[in-house]
Order: structure tokens, then sequence, then C-alpha cells
């Protein structure tokens, strides 16, 4: 699958992200992501953040109605005053409540540096043939950095 999206929290911080998840027949996989955000500061001025994370998947349960997976990788940040890598736990699933709905969750936990990392979504879309247009939310929170919003975007399923 291919995700690009936008998000935004209506207090000046938006977000374009995107994702790359393969998994092969034999449910290995890998899954990444990456997130560019920007708060303006007002006067013209801005903030910018690159975040993201690469993980090899394996997806442990399916059926026609769900398809988990879970994996370990890396995640990184980064900023004007330079990039931070550490450690990432994947966990997340689709779950096919009726053609063509599909409502997705995911979950990543870690640290860079010091600081933990959490990052959740969950998101309600509509498949036609092989694209998906979904909306739902998005928590991510780095240390004290909080950004969180309502999240909207285009998902291609090869």
């Amino acid at each position: 699958r291919v995700r690009g999206e936008y998000a935004d929290d209506f207090d000046g911080l938006t977000r374009y992200g995107g994702r790359l998840l393969w998994e092969s027949s034999n449910r290995l996989g890998f899954d990444t992501t990456m997130d560019y955000r920007r708060e303006s500061l007002g006067n013209g001025r801005h903030d910018d953040l690159w975040t993201g994370d690469a993980n090899a998947v394996v997806r442990f349960a399916q059926s026609e109605w769900v398809a988990m997976r879970s994996g370990l990788g890396i995640n990184y940040i980064s900023a004007d005053h330079g990039t931070n890598v550490g450690f990432n736990f994947t966990y997340g699933g689709d779950w096919f409540p009726a053609e063509p709905w599909v409502v997705s969750a995911e979950f990543d936990w870690g640290w860079i540096g010091n600081s933990s990392l959490i990052h959740a979504r969950t998101t309600i879309g509509v498949v036609i043939r092989a694209v998906e247009l979904y909306a739902g939310y998005d928590y991510f929170d780095v240390g004290t950095g909080l950004m969180h919003g309502v999240v909207s975007g285009v998902q291609l399923w090869y």
C-alpha cells in the first residue's frame, strides 16, 4: 500500500505524510512512514520537523475480515538542530466489516535519544477498486512535543 495524506490541528500546525507498506505472501514485510510537520509561529515565521520510521513487520493474523501485523525497527526525528534515531515497536491492523468499508489502526512505541515516542492513529475509509479515501485521528507525542489532529487522505491498495 502507498498512502499520502494531509492533517491539521486547526491551531497553526499542519502535517503532510506518506506511508509504504509492503507485505509478501509469506506474511513478512516492510513498513515505513515519513511526515513533514510545519508550525506557524506568527509574523511569517515557522518551525519545520521531519519524523518517520522503518520497520520489519510480520502479518501474524489474517482472515476475510481482519489483517494484523507487528514489527520492530527504527524511528527518527530531524529538525534544524540535527537528527536523532531511536528504537520503534509497531502494531496495527485493518478490519473489513463490510464492503467497501475498512477500519485501520496503528500504534507505535519507542524512544529517540532520552525521549519516549508514542504514535497512535485510527481511520475509517471506503475502498473503491484499489483506492481508499479515509479520515480519522492521529496522535503523536515525542517527549513533551504533542501533536494531534484530524487526518484525511488517499491510499492505494495493490
